[in-house]
């Protein structure tokens, strides 16, 4: 400060405008006088605040023993515009910028700034680890906060540790089934989880298959609590392991190839890395075949013409079939159906025209010249007709058409009619016609029938093809495995026998004679490896529908029983309710558990079937038993068989054939002056067995559903 000429004193003017004259720094500036009296000396300073910097000016160093302070203590020092701010004596605060191992600062860890520079002097950090940084903060003198961060350091003695909690089971990106998400928490020396927020990252250890984790894996995660979820985590390939029950003969002859498993790799700056169990990403199951019962018949017409054609469809089941499913495709072969004008005029199936929505009339982009090209026309004589077609018609339903539901049994029945078909094509239509014809159609019949009762011992008619999927689409081939069949919807108490379990060849399991034992609905397959931790489900298939199991009231395996009434009042039971045996084809009774219907069949001027809402199975459960259905009159009551064999307890049949002028039928009992009496129709699975007539007391009517007449007496 040069002195000013008239008293001596500093010129605080001349040193502030020569300190302000740099632009490029904002200056926050203020004048601090201090008048020191010394003798007759006078000092003032001026002291300019600019840019604040805080240095850590010494960096800290880990101690080397457990429980002692740091080896350096920290040293920081507060900086404005590149000058030691000499004259601020703010709070320096220390805490943790990195914390690796969740661990605490113990000691003074807030100190007074001294000439601008604080010294701590205890610092002691606990329990140690790798990787800590300290952040330090302080006002400045203009009150703004600046702070320092330091270097990396490290403190011998560690007692935090990572430790898998969950091991993990992850999968491939596309396998429909969920994983298991590994779980790492940060323990000290005796266990305990602590209360630090690493972040942790995984990586493959043992990666025999070359794989990596998807680009949409997450597989650096921040501990929350000192606990941390991968919870997003797929494979790009599939490992697995050598399975303990793959046949030594298979081992021996060269059919197996070990894999080999994954392991995973935890890290965490701070910590010693820990490694996972082994353990394997199977591939996806997929089913290439779908299991079926049914056999299907696929047949091909040529209909052919110069502007129209028809054909008869007949012969397409055998009798005795319980015909399935009937579907009818139509192909039209391009010879001229490509322009406006050009198109297909009508199609009719089974006499009746169908409405322009139910089929594709054309014109098509490039559907022309089939038959001035080589191999563009269709061959209706082969399994695969090829050339240039478009189709017209596609699954359509010929059931309503060749067959009808009985209105007692509810079941549906066809004896495969004749169903003529018939198309034509608009004038237009008239340029390389194929074989000569300007119109040809290729018409597909398929038709599928349920299997005899005497196959009920045989396979199924389409038997399951499985593949095992690796990620990028490809079979996984790289290790053989075993692939396990099982009934996971059983809606008979069926038995799977065959070969259930079949080893894979290039990825794939081809399965050749599974038997489902028993006949019924929507049974299911399940697929499984990996002692079934992976798997896949079959579609739903019904087996023996129509056929079997048969339906008797008449058995002599065990007491059966056709429905008789009583001589009673008002409300009273069956005097012997029905029992039913289900057997197989040769007589014997089955094993079946599947569910019975029954319903009134023969039933006179208003008579009613009820019984209770739900039942009590052997197990104490109650299970439903009799409803009203939709139509709002029909009353029908299910239960479920027990070995092959069914009771239907506490029904009722409330009379509708007596009038009750008739005394004599009053008194009769269930004798057959009672009208036309009544019978009983009981269906499972497509079969129905109907019971001998019977007849029910004249008291034994329900006023609320049919009126007395004539009047009493």
């Amino acid at each position: 400060l040069r002195p000013n000429e008239q008293d001596g004193r500093p010129d605080v003017n001349q040193t502030q405008g020569q300190m302000s004259h740099n632009s490029n720094v904002r200056f926050v500036s203020f004048h601090k006088q201090a008048w020191l009296v010394l003798g007759s000396i006078f000092l003032v300073s001026d002291v300019v605040v600019g840019k604040n910097e805080l240095r850590v000016s010494i960096q800290p160093v880990g101690n080397s023993l457990k429980g002692r302070p740091l080896a350096q203590q920290p040293q920081v020092q507060l900086f404005a515009d590149g000058v030691a701010d000499l004259f601020n004596d703010n709070n320096v605060k220390v805490s943790f910028y990195s914390n690796p191992t969740g661990s605490v600062i113990r000691g003074s860890t807030s100190l007074s700034l001294s000439m601008g520079i604080a010294t701590f002097t205890n610092l002691n950090i606990l329990p140690g680890g790798q990787n800590f940084r300290l952040l330090f903060k302080v006002n400045a003198s203009d009150g703004t906060e600046v702070s320092a961060i330091s270097d990396p350091f490290s403190c011998d003695g560690q007692e935090a540790f990572l430790r898998i909690v969950t091991q993990p089971n992850i999968t491939l990106r596309n396998d429909p089934l969920p994983s298991v998400a590994p779980t790492v928490e940060v323990i000290d020396s005796n266990g305990v989880r602590l209360n630090a927020n690493p972040a942790i990252t995984i990586s493959f250890d043992r990666n025999p298959v070359g794989g990596s984790f998807t680009n949409d894996s997450v597989t650096s995660v921040v501990a929350v609590a000192g606990l941390a979820n991968f919870s997003t985590l797929w494979a790009t390939k599939a490992a697995t392991a050598k399975e303990s029950f793959i046949p030594a003969w298979l081992e021996n002859s060269g059919g197996y190839a070990d894999g080999g498993a994954y392991t995973a790799r935890f890290s965490s700056p701070g910590f010693l890395d820990v490694i996972s169990d082994p353990f394997e990403v199977n591939p996806i199951v997929t089913i290439l075949t779908q299991p079926y019962s049914d056999t299907v018949t696929v047949r091909r017409f040529a209909c052919s013409g110069s502007s129209s054609c028809s054909l008869l469809l007949s012969n397409y089941i055998a009798s005795g079939d319980k015909i399935q499913s009937a579907t009818l495709d139509i192909d039209v072969a391009c010879t001229d159906l490509d322009d406006a004008g050009e198109y297909i005029s009508f199609l009719s199936v089974g006499g009746a025209p169908l409405p322009a929505s139910a089929f594709s009339a054309g014109p098509w982009t490039s559907c022309a010249y089939a038959g001035c090209r080589t191999g563009q026309c269709p061959d209706p004589a082969a399994a695969s007709p090829g050339g240039n077609t478009r189709r017209a018609l596609s699954s359509y339903d010929l059931l309503p058409l060749i067959g009808s539901v009985d209105n007692t049994t509810r079941l549906y029945s066809s004896a495969g009619p004749p169903v003529a078909v018939s198309l034509g094509v608009s004038d237009a239509v008239n340029l390389c016609p194929c074989a000569g014809s300007n119109l040809l159609a290729v018409v597909t019949l398929t038709v599928s029938v349920s299997a005899r009762a005497e196959a009920q011992a045989l396979p199924l008619a389409r038997q399951p093809v499985v593949a095992l999927v690796d990620g990028d689409g490809s079979l996984y081939a790289r290790a053989t495995k075993l692939v396990s069949a099982s009934l996971v919807v059983n809606t008979a108490a069926a038995s799977l026998s065959g070969a259930v379990q079949v080893v894979t060849s290039g990825g794939v399991a081809a399965f050749t004679d599974l038997v489902v034992t028993e006949g019924g609905p929507s049974f299911v397959l399940r697929f499984g490896i990996a002692g079934g931790l992976r798997y896949a489900d079959s579609s739903a298939f019904a087996v023996g529908t129509g056929n079997y199991p048969r339906l008797s009231l008449d058995c002599l395996d065990l007491p059966c029983a056709q429905p008789l009434a009583k001589i009673n009042s008002e409300g009273s039971v069956l005097f012997l309710p029905p029992k039913l045996a289900l057997q197989r084809a040769d007589g014997t009774r089955s094993h079946s558990a599947l569910s019975v219907t029954v319903r009134v069949a023969k039933n006179g001027p208003g008579g009613r079937l009820k019984g209770p809402a739900t039942r009590k199975l052997a197990d104490g459960s109650l299970a439903p038993y009799c409803l009203l259905e939709a139509d709002g009159t029909t009353v029908s009551c299910a239960a479920a068989a027990s070995d092959g064999a069914v009771s239907f307890d506490q029904l009722m049949l409330f009379n509708g054939n007596c009038a009750n002028s008739q005394r004599a039928c009053l008194l009769a009992g269930y004798a057959a002056l009672c009208g036309q009496g009544y019978s009983l129709v009981f269906t499972a699975n497509g079969v129905s067995v109907e019971s001998l007539t019977f007849d029910v007391a004249g008291a034994n009517r329900s006023p609320a559903w049919w009126a007395p007449t004539p009047a009493d007496g």
